[in-house]
């Protein structure tokens, strides 16, 4: 099996910066070099990627680890199941965009917040909207809530 074989090439995950997989191959390699377990050297390679990317998304390096020690995805990265409610749906980015770019401009109570700018809300927005897609995030919405009766 090609999967089996020791020198074939790792393939990255389609995210990572090729600089950041260069730096975790390369202290993979250098802990092995020592003497170090296959454990010991993903490890050294972990630490060493969170030395110079602290702010790497948990569910990034456990798969980029992963793909470093050729095995599976660990099963809490199952990415078909969404822990979703019954009945909920996965929104879209527009949606999403929106409901940040009012969230953004707008207080607790709905007023608008002074100096808010709308240009600059809906850019913070679709930027928070693209690294919540970038980290695997799925938002969804339940369908919507009974009309209220009011009086009985």
């Amino acid at each position: 099996m090609p999967d089996d074989d020791p020198s074939a090439p790792l393939t990255p995950p389609a995210w990572i910066a090729p600089a950041l997989w260069q730096s975790l191959l390369a202290a993979r390699e250098a802990s092995l070099a020592s003497g170090r377990s296959p454990d010991e050297a993903l490890e050294a390679a972990r630490a060493a990627v969170l030395a110079v990317w602290p702010s790497l998304p948990a569910s990034h390096l456990a798969e980029a680890l992963d793909v470093l020690a050729k095995r599976a995805p660990c099963p809490e990265l199952d990415h078909g199941h969404t822990g979703a409610p019954e009945g909920a749906k996965p929104v879209p980015r527009e949606d999403v965009v929106a409901c940040l770019a009012y969230a953004l401009r707008h207080d607790a109570r709905g007023k608008p917040t002074p100096g808010t700018k709308d240009l600059t809300a809906k850019l913070a927005a679709e930027w928070i909207a693209d690294h919540l897609a970038r980290s695997r995030f799925v938002i969804s919405r339940l369908p919507p809530a009974p009309l209220h009766r009011a009086g009985g």
